[in-house]
């Protein structure tokens, strides 16, 4: 089943308590990481996410806590002799950036970026392979073009009723019934039907709202998602300012999840002035009870 790592729950101002934005989305084929704020890098390395094996990087926005990382992990992977091509999707504007850092810096690397510009306006698959479809979602921020991303499964793999077969089960029996193949013995006996003994899980849909205003007709879009992942910038109270600087408050979040009828939101993306946002959590669980923080370093099972 996929999962998100979180990496970074702050906002644009510099804070002891919170990185800027990072998540981490691994399936079972893919490893991704939405948005790169600074020192993501080191959150990877804290917490276990494992560069050499992220295969895309998707950039919501170009507002410097949401990229600002990209310039050092690239580097590291580079230094590290990273020889796998690598996916990166992000406003086009992003590959300028890249282009004069490389250039500065007289860095060549051993390995090919793979850039694709996202939608500047229009809304669409960008991304499909036999696993998963990527969807960009336009948001509304200060800056264009500001994405949110829509993460759905189109099939997904074989798991184990594990507690169907004996311990001393040999792996290559589980990895034969994953991949549907029956068990027989060396007499062509049945021993175990994949039918039986394993199950396809539910496809997983994931939603990724960016730094944005409050948006309802986003509904239909996310509409029963497994996780809804929104910011909320500001408390209740500051619904104003949240207007005014093109963010969410708590209550806004909450709305959405609730009237998407969501499985569970994760709210993040946390103003530097909270010291403690166990309020906010308050404050959305109010609208919708299945509200979770985000916190640094907690992986959450999609399913």
């Amino acid at each position: 089943m996929p999962t998100l790592k979180i990496l970074g729950t702050g906002s644009s101002t510099a804070s002891l308590l919170r990185c800027p934005s990072a998540i981490s989305v691994v399936f079972p084929h893919k490893q991704i990481l939405v948005d790169c704020g600074e020192n993501t890098q080191i959150q990877m390395l804290r917490y276990g996410v494992k560069a050499s094996k992220l295969d895309m990087i998707l950039i919501s926005h170009l507002h410097p806590d949401h990229y600002l990382g990209i310039f050092s992990l690239l580097n590291s992977m580079n230094v590290n002799k990273r020889t796998k091509p690598l996916q990166l999707f992000a406003p086009a504007d992003l590959l300028d950036l890249l282009r004069l850092n490389f250039k500065v810096s007289q860095a060549i690397l051993n390995y090919a970026i793979d850039f694709k510009a996202l939608p500047d306006e229009k809304e669409e698959i960008f991304y499909e392979d036999e696993w998963i479809t990527i969807k960009n979602m336009q948001m509304q921020h200060r800056i264009k073009p500001c994405n949110g991303f829509l993460i759905e499964e189109k099939n997904t793999r074989r798991s184990i009723y594990a507690d169907k077969l004996p311990k001393d089960t040999p792996p290559e029996t589980y990895v034969n019934l994953k991949n549907g193949l029956d068990i027989k013995d060396e007499n062509n006996i049945l021993l175990y039907k994949a039918e039986e003994y394993t199950y396809f899980p539910k496809k997983s849909k994931i939603a990724l709202c960016a730094d944005t205003r409050y948006l309802p007709h986003l509904v239909n879009q996310i509409k029963e998602a497994d996780i809804l992942y929104h910011e909320a910038t500001f408390e209740d109270a500051l619904e104003e300012k949240a207007v005014t600087t093109f963010h969410s408050t708590t209550k806004q979040a909450a709305t959405l999840a609730k009237n998407a009828n969501v499985k569970k939101l994760i709210i993040s993306h946390f103003s530097a002035r909270y010291q403690s946002v166990n309020f906010l959590l308050e404050e959305a669980k109010s609208v919708f009870e299945p509200t979770f923080l985000a916190i640094e370093g907690e992986e959450i099972n999609v399913n």
